[in-house]
């Protein structure tokens, strides 16, 4: 890699395979932060439990305990949670980078470095959401299938679908819906959605919340995972506990150049991530599918 400092403008985007290993200021990294998209902010993040070192991460999943009558004086029931194995591969390594053309490099600026940046970070945190989300397929409580349902229809498969956590036992209070916004357009047309308690969130592009249904936050993101088969397009809407997946990044985001040398402005702009995701508990959610009309 050449130094800081050299003039690269006779390089092209091919040639250039390695990225200047100087941090932006963190005004700019804080824009990475904020373009974090729905799924790394509903799911679990385990990264605060990882050693930094492996390249797979294994910890302890406990299982459910009971109360059992107690008398006065006499010993305590010990109970073994049949505690599992969770093991998470952190074998995702994605890049995004901008090669500066020469036109790029005479007009830059705060602003316009910022508005790459912005760019840049979504390309990755839309992979890693997407990585997260297509654990979707493990979730192991029965699908409910609203095909192209709308109106009273749509609303019926819902419910049925919240129940079906309702008696897995999955806690009211931590409990999310990811839905495409196909299915997000037959919500708007049913009147029992938006009538009784669908309420909309003050910072829809921001958050990804939309509002909620018995109490359930619902979220909307181009990221909910969809299959075609024989021209069918299939959206696989997520209706899950926020423990039923998790991911850990051991290298959290990151951003290199451009950065001014005297008067040379470095000639790209990249952000690195690697990361691993996986299902930690495939009982607590299901997948409410519809299909595209």
């Amino acid at each position: 890699m050449a130094g800081l400092g050299t003039d690269h403008r006779g390089q092209t985007a091919t040639s250039v395979n390695s990225f200047q290993q100087t941090l932006l200021t963190n005004y700019l990294r804080i824009a990475v932060e904020k373009s974090n998209l729905v799924a790394r902010q509903l799911f679990e993040d385990h990264t605060r439990f990882y050693d930094g070192k492996s390249t797979t991460f294994t910890f302890p999943k406990g299982g459910s305990m009971s109360a059992t009558a107690y008398v006065e004086g006499t010993p305590v029931t010990y109970q073994d949670p049949a505690d599992s194995e969770v093991t998470i591969s952190l074998d995702k390594q994605y890049e995004s980078s901008l090669l500066y053309s020469e036109f790029r490099k005479r007009t830059v600026s705060g602003a316009l470095i910022e508005s790459d940046l912005q760019q840049i970070a979504y390309a990755i945190n839309k992979q890693i959401d997407s990585h997260i989300l297509a654990n979707y397929s493990s979730l192991t409580l029965t699908t409910e299938a609203a095909t192209t349902d709308t109106g009273d229809n749509l609303y019926t498969h819902v419910v049925d679908a919240v129940g079906k956590l309702d008696i897995a036992d999955i806690p009211e209070g931590n409990r999310v819906l990811l839905i495409h916004p196909v299915l997000k357009t037959r919500f708007l047309n049913t009147n029992k959605f938006v009538s009784i308690d669908y309420i909309k969130n003050e910072y829809p592009v921001k958050t990804g919340l939309i509002g909620e249904l018995f109490g359930i936050p619902v979220y909307v993101s181009t990221n909910v995972p969809a299959t075609t088969v024989s021209g069918t397009t299939t959206y696989h809407n997520i209706l899950a506990d926020r423990s039923a997946f998790g991911y850990v990044m051991s290298i959290q985001p990151k951003i290199y150049g451009p950065v001014k040398v005297g008067q040379y402005i470095g000639d790209s702009l990249s952000a690195i991530a690697q990361y691993g995701t996986g299902v930690i508990n495939a009982g607590r959610g299901l997948t409410l599918t519809c299909t595209a009309t």
